[in-house]
């Protein structure tokens, strides 16, 4: 971990650990309005590192075995709080514990894990129990009420200095998706879901994810200043863990800056074309050197903003692809603003447009398990390519970028879902692979990590014209249909000679002559397959096709060969203007929204629309907090203004030991005029210890797996 990175750690673990101060804070304070002695106010939980009293100062460990000795006593609740006074110690020992995992304040009288002895201490005229029911609602309600008021107060700050957040715009829909059915399209500015205003992208994430029921959502989408009503059903994604509608942020107009992205970011733009001098003006000094020089290029680095495209100022990365389907294959002209070097350049850059391959849906159970469709064309699929080597990579001596794969074990070919499977399958191992480098077949012996990944990024190698195993039929809808290419018995590792007459270089050129052999009528087209490791035999073919399959060939178009993966996401300020009334409304009504949200969350893993795997235990909130953390303290701020809410949500649960557990004890005791019988307490506090053991336990499995994953 660099500096940065551990000096964000520090940050956030600290402000986690004033939320638990002021929450325990909330319940000392009530619990000394209402005269009830508070023996220990604790940091933490499991083992003393230090402590501090009154009359004894700092010390390492707990300052309880002293006082012990001290007055000859077995525990410090059992000495005289006059006793202490007369000795000049104060009555209550504030503690660090090793586990940074929440923290207590134990008042004379209240002990969760000794319900026996708390109840023996209750003729003590300042015991917790000795004090009436509604003081003691009100100790128990102080650290719920503190958290509220300081989210509330880092919302407002956080509301007057203004939090950027991904805009509510559409920049991508999924084929096939909720939302693709329900006509959203690339561009829409969601104004509602079900009548609930979305401010962000996250609100619209949040309507999907906690919809209930078969009724559709009502959508209401801002296109081109018009509004338009529409009905999607959000579907349940096992790989999310929620249900989604199937819609990608829209992009901004600034490339990925972050240590993360850097490094993989020089590979896409080696491959868009940007150190290639033909195609590049106004580049700085050094810049072409770094075309095979990733190191290089992550020190020169500082961020690049795309300016104009085809002579027109650039908005929304979202240009570029609206840009490359108009143009239909012709070179992009843009602008750049780029800082390199701690300096600013503008430079020109001509982009190639990346010809879209068709998707081709698994019929059911031909698929290898690891994907839903494969993309190409006719049925025939690309090579798999490795796209980058990740930082770190067990595989940076192994494998390079550019690798294309010829076999994978004993796969000859495989198309990404059986790569993907393979890969699975020898989780924690080796696999043999060859590959083409440069123009060379090379056998190497990858390392697949426990969780059945290479660490790098694959794509589909669509600049070689050599085809994986076709694929020999698709679902279209509730039908399953043969591809043009069923049949036809190519092999995988085969090179595509010609297509219609035409010579083939790459899968653009594949895609292009389909289309036109088909745009001229055409339902059956010749093609030239080379078989794999020879240099003249030859398969010739006929691709045939339906009606459905040439239309759908003929609408293929062209994206930019930047993808939105690049660029930062288009953001929206949310802001009170520095007026400090309306930052507090905000932030009541910010408070309001994350308490509805929170136990809506709850219902909806009850339900099942919502994965236990999306729920995160300490180790990935500090994850995500160090993320935050990066953004700049406005970010961060907001980040413990939701933590504070959700501490205050989650406290106030009817569970055992929370202290809406004890509030729902109290409300008993108010109606009954008795307390629970120690037998049922004793009982429902190991019940939720167990509780919360499952839940930290699986939460905690979570976060590592993540972690593990990247």
């Amino acid at each position: 971990m660099d500096l940065v990175g551990g000096l964000n750690l520090f940050v956030v673990i600290l402000g986690f650990g004033f939320l638990i101060l002021v929450h325990e804070l909330g319940h000392y304070l009530a619990a000394r309005w209402a005269g009830i002695r508070v023996d220990n106010f604790a940091i933490g939980m499991g083992p003393v590192l230090c402590s501090w009293r009154r009359g004894l100062g700092l010390q390492l460990g707990s300052s309880q075995p002293e006082l012990c000795r001290r007055f000859n006593s077995a525990t410090t609740a059992m000495i005289p709080e006059a006793a202490l006074r007369d000795a000049g110690l104060g009555e209550t020992e504030w503690t660090l514990r090793l586990l940074p995992l929440g923290g207590f304040v134990r008042m004379l009288g209240q002990d969760d894990a000794a319900p026996n002895e708390a109840i023996a201490a209750q003729g003590d005229p300042r015991s917790y129990r000795s004090a009436p029911v509604g003081k003691r609602m009100v100790v128990i309600s102080g650290g719920v009420v503190m958290n509220v008021i300081f989210g509330i107060l880092f919302f407002m700050i956080a509301f007057l200095a203004g939090v950027k957040a991904e805009a509510p715009m559409v920049g991508a829909v999924a084929p096939g998706s909720p939302a693709a059915r329900a006509g959203i399209t690339a561009g829409d500015r969601i104004v509602s879901i079900d009548g609930t205003p979305t401010a962000t992208f996250t609100d619209v994430i949040l309507g999907g994810a906690m919809h209930v029921g078969t009724q559709p959502l009502r959508i209401i989408v801002d296109r081109d200043g018009k509004q338009i009503d529409l009905e999607a059903v959000p579907e349940y994604e096992a790989a999310a863990g929620l249900q989604r509608l199937g819609i990608a942020p829209a992009e901004g107009v600034s490339l990925a800056s972050d240590r993360q992205s850097v490094p993989l970011l020089h590979q896409a733009l080696v491959a868009a074309g940007f150190f290639d001098r033909a195609r590049v003006e106004g580049a700085p000094a050094g810049w072409f050197d770094c075309a095979g020089d990733k190191e290089a290029f992550v020190r020169q680095w500082g961020g690049a903003t795309l300016r104009t495209i085809d002579g027109r100022d650039a908005s929304s990365a979202s240009g570029l692809r609206a840009a490359a389907q108009s143009g239909a294959g012709a070179r992009i002209p843009t602008t750049w603003d780029v800082v390199w070097a701690n300096a600013t350049a503008t430079i020109s850059v001509a982009l190639e447009p990346i010809a879209d391959l068709e998707p081709l849906v698994y019929a059911p159970g031909a698929s290898a398990g690891a994907a839903d469709l494969e993309l190409g064309v006719a049925g025939l699929v690309p090579l798999v390519m490795v796209r980058d080597v990740l930082p770190g990579s067990a595989n940076a001596a192994i494998l390079k970028a550019g690798d294309a794969i010829l076999a994978a074990g004993d796969e000859s070919g495989p198309r990404m879902d059986e790569f993907r499977a393979l890969l699975a399958k020898r989780a924690g191992s080796i696999v043999p692979l060859m590959v083409l480098r440069d123009g060379e077949r090379v056998s190497v012996d990858a390392r697949v990590d426990a969780g059945g990944r290479l660490e790098v990024m694959i794509g589909y190698a669509t600049g070689l014209p050599m085809i994986a195993g076709p694929i020999e039929s698709t679902q279209v809808g509730e039908t399953i249909e043969s591809t043009p290419a069923a049949g036809l018995g190519f092999v995988p590792g085969s090179t595509v000679v010609a297509i219609g007459g035409e010579p083939i270089r790459d899968w653009a050129a594949i895609r292009g002559a389909v289309q036109r052999a088909l745009s001229a009528g055409a339902r059956s087209v010749p093609i030239t397959v080379r078989m794999p490791g020879s240099t003249d035999a030859t398969v010739q073919a006929e691709l045939r096709f339906s009606d459905a399959q040439a239309s759908t060939i003929a609408g293929l178009a062209w994206s930019s060969p930047i993808g939105p993966e690049w660029f930062e996401p288009l953001m929206v300020t949310i802001s009170a203007h520095g007026n400090p009334l309306q930052a507090i409304a905000m932030g009541f009504r910010e408070s309001r929204k994350l308490a509805i949200m929170t136990w809506l969350t709850i219902d909806r893993l009850v339900r099942g629309t919502v994965a236990v795997k999306q729920l995160r235990g300490p180790v990935g909130i500090v994850q995500i907090g160090t993320q935050v953390a990066d953004r700049g303290w406005t970010y961060l701020v907001f980040f413990l203004a939701v933590m504070s809410v959700n501490l205050a949500v989650l406290n106030f649960l009817p569970l055992p030991i929370a202290d809406g557990g004890h509030m729902c004890y109290l409300i008993y005791e108010r109606i009954t005029g008795r307390e629970p019988s120690v037998l049922f307490q004793n009982i429902a506090f190991l019940a939720g210890l167990l509780l919360f053991g499952a839940l930290f336990v699986v939460t905690f499995f979570n976060d590592v797996a993540r972690l593990v994953a990247g």
